[in-house]
């Protein structure tokens, strides 16, 4: 017998009291006793009536009733979960079998399972075992030492750039194109300060800034034997500028690196 039905062959509401569950059954067996009637048909109907009082009590005094729904139907009772159980408590439907066997998921979280908890049984997120995590957004992790050398070789790699682009200066200016040196200067610095920005894209972008303006560096490059205009100077000296800050921002992480790998040993 559900709880609403028991409820209502005694005429309550839900939330009633045992003691009022013994009272509204003494008052309907009083009702409908079946000493009551002599009618053989009224006699049969009172003693049905009164085995379904019986019960009614019986099921509320215990508190064990039959599911409001069926488990096909919507669940929306306050009496008991659909599949089984005390009131407040969830059981899996498809216990002893799984219902995703051959779905390409190695694990499914469902409304049946703990709330709260993971496959481990553990509390917290349900979804707390997935890694999202990927080479694309996460970096390995790099030694002290590794770090010291990969600065060491930064360091190096800049050094030998600032030296080839001061050798290209020197050997235009010996031939008398000052301007001209101080102008390859400036495009280089500018390409491989790009490079170094970007890094792994360098060559995707360098190339076709070189086929696109090209032409056009070829243009503005001074001959030899021109003069040095303002506006070259003021861009060479910016070169200059940056080359230096870079070399010591690099000296600088290279001697950090090295201390870190020093007290790591």
């Amino acid at each position: 017998m559900k709880k609403s039905e028991a409820l209502n062959i005694l005429g309550l509401r839900d939330g009633a009291s045992d003691d009022e569950v013994k009272q509204a059954h003494r008052q309907k067996i009083r009702e409908n006793h079946p000493d009551k009637f002599t009618d053989p048909e009224k006699k049969k109907s009172a003693e049905d009536a009164t085995k379904r009082i019986n019960e009614a009590r019986d099921v509320l005094l215990s508190r064990k009733w039959d599911p409001e729904y069926g488990p096909r139907a919507g669940y929306a009772g306050t009496y008991q979960h659909p599949y089984g159980g005390a009131q407040g408590t969830q059981q899996n439907p498809f216990a002893g079998q799984n219902p995703f066997a051959g779905q390409p998921f190695t694990y499914v979280w469902t409304s049946w399972d703990n709330i709260g908890a993971n496959r481990n049984g553990q509390t917290g997120d349900p979804f707390d075992f997935v890694d999202f995590t990927s080479t694309f957004t996460q970096r390995p992790t790099k030694t002290a030492a590794q770090e010291a050398a990969e600065a060491k070789e930064d360091l190096k790699r800049s050094g030998i750039l600032l030296a080839v682009k001061a050798g290209i200066l020197g050997l235009c200016a010996a031939m008398g194109g000052l301007a001209t040196g101080m102008f390859v200067y400036l495009i280089a610095t500018i390409l491989f300060a790009i490079g170094r920005e970007v890094r792994g894209c360098s060559s995707i972008l360098i190339i076709p800034f070189i086929i696109f303006f090209g032409p056009l560096i070829m243009f503005l490059m001074p001959g030899l034997g021109a003069s040095i205009g303002m506006g070259l100077l003021v861009f060479f000296g910016i070169a200059v500028a940056y080359d230096i800050g870079t070399l010591r921002r690099l000296i600088e992480t290279w001697r950090t690196a090295k201390e870190k790998a020093k007290v790591a040993r």
